[in-house]
């Protein structure tokens, strides 16, 4: 018996001590990025992966008041530390997440609020995240985030255990000390190098290759490759989810500021060639109406802007497909614009003036009852415009549309809207 006892300790006594190794160790190297001391630099170069996990520890540490939210599109192309920026509300903060939707960025919104109160948000949002087949980040678990009324204690000692005792956590402290030198994101959130280092195509190659994956994978995910607004209810969760985070701003009043963001008007393009146009400007009319009480008074605190469309921006050239080098000022390729093009949006969000970036005023509108008809039918007389110069492209997209409609496992939406 004596002899059991003394084995159990033995044991114990090895785990307790290896568990202590790997704690110190991810103590020293820091994954998270939330164990440094000293003063904040926003634009210290940091090593990030499981980006969603990451920042919503990261945001204990920093306690921002002011957020960016979006998917990939705003964690590239928008600096936190735009100078545009309220200097009393800070820190500022790129919550950012590749492929996230609405209900996400409303879950982080909660988390980071509860943390610490939020005076502002700046929230980037995509048309394709909409549909109800579209599925967005995988790895995402809203357990791990704090809502109204959780424990922070019980949320800070989970956080404690994950970053220190996990095998995600030693994994993650060994890439990062093999990465030194190659960070591409900042400790405020953003990653506005992130492109440079992480094209798997050449310049040319890698602008198609989006355009596919926003037809096939965001417009048309697998296995459905379909398209709806509304289910069989008539409601649309990310609407839903948009309508809370409204909501939660009145509440907290958080300065919320909405943006559509600047995609390219070859996807614009593709959203019109698969029959969805219709379904794009309806997104924008539901948007405005979730949003409307507010934006109808220039001096509320929700806003909603539109910088898609076709402008000097969005109707770029295009690298051409056998280029080896970027051609392209504003956009890494079809889906991801640069800060270049992001610090002009959000001169607009912010009402900044740079006398060194001169922003056209048809970039970016801000959409409210009174002008959303008007905004539509402008937008489809430049579409016209755009796509007499543009014949040759609308063939082959035809084509692979009906290649993708092929693999389709029906043909209705529950409410008879979608392509």
């Amino acid at each position: 018996m004596k002899d059991s006892i003394r084995f159990l300790k033995y044991i114990f006594g090895i785990v307790f001590f290896v568990l202590l190794l790997i704690g110190t160790f991810n103590w020293f190297i820091d994954p998270f990025e939330i164990y440094w001391t000293g003063e904040y630099k926003p634009h210290r170069k940091i090593f990030m992966k499981k980006v969603w996990i990451f920042k919503a520890m990261n945001v204990r540490k920093i306690a921002p008041q002011s957020l960016i939210l979006g998917s990939s599109r705003s964690m590239i192309g928008l600096e936190a530390e735009h100078p545009g920026g309220d200097p009393s509300v800070s820190p500022r903060y790129n919550f950012g997440v590749p492929a996230s939707n609405l209900y996400e960025m409303l879950s982080f919104l909660e988390h980071s609020n509860e943390l610490n109160p939020i005076k502002q948000a700046i929230v980037g949002i995509d048309f394709y995240s909409f549909n109800i087949f579209y599925q967005g980040n995988t790895e995402f678990n809203d357990s791990f985030l704090l809502k109204e009324g959780d424990s922070q204690l019980l949320s800070h000692f989970r956080e404690t255990m994950i970053s220190l005792f996990t095998l995600t956590s030693f994994n993650l402290s060994k890439k990062k000390m093999g990465s030194m030198g190659k960070e591409t994101s900042f400790l405020n959130g953003s990653s506005t190098e992130f492109y440079k280092y992480t094209q798997r195509y050449p310049p040319g190659k890698s602008f198609l290759h989006n355009q596919k994956n926003y037809l096939s994978v965001f417009l048309y995910p697998p296995p459905r490759y379909h398209f709806c607004l509304y289910d069989q209810n008539g409601e649309n969760p990310q609407m839903q989810a948009l309508k809370k985070l409204v909501n939660l701003a009145n509440q907290k009043r958080i300065d919320l500021r909405i943006f559509i963001h600047p995609i390219h008007a070859s996807l614009q393009q593709i959203i019109k060639y698969t029959g969805l146009w219709d379904e794009f400007e309806d997104w924008k009319k539901k948007l405005v109406q979730i949003t409307s009480k507010q934006t109808l008074d220039q001096n509320q605190k929700i806003k909603l802007w539109d910088f898609s469309g076709y402008n000097i921006f969005t109707t770029e050239d295009k690298t051409p497909l056998e280029s080896l080098v970027p051609t392209m000022k504003w956009y890494w390729e079809a889906m991801h614009y640069n800060y270049k093009l992001g610090d002009r949006v959000l001169d607009r969000i912010y009402n900044y003036k740079d006398d060194s970036r001169n922003t056209p005023d048809d970039f970016g509108v801000l959409l409210n009852k009174g002008n959303i008809n008007s905004h539509i039918k402008l937008f489809r007389k430049q579409q016209m415009k755009y796509e007499l110069s543009h014949t040759k492209e609308r063939d082959i997209w035809f084509q692979r549309i009906k290649q993708i409609k092929m693999k389709r496992r029906s043909s209705d939406c529950p409410m008879g809207s979608g392509a």
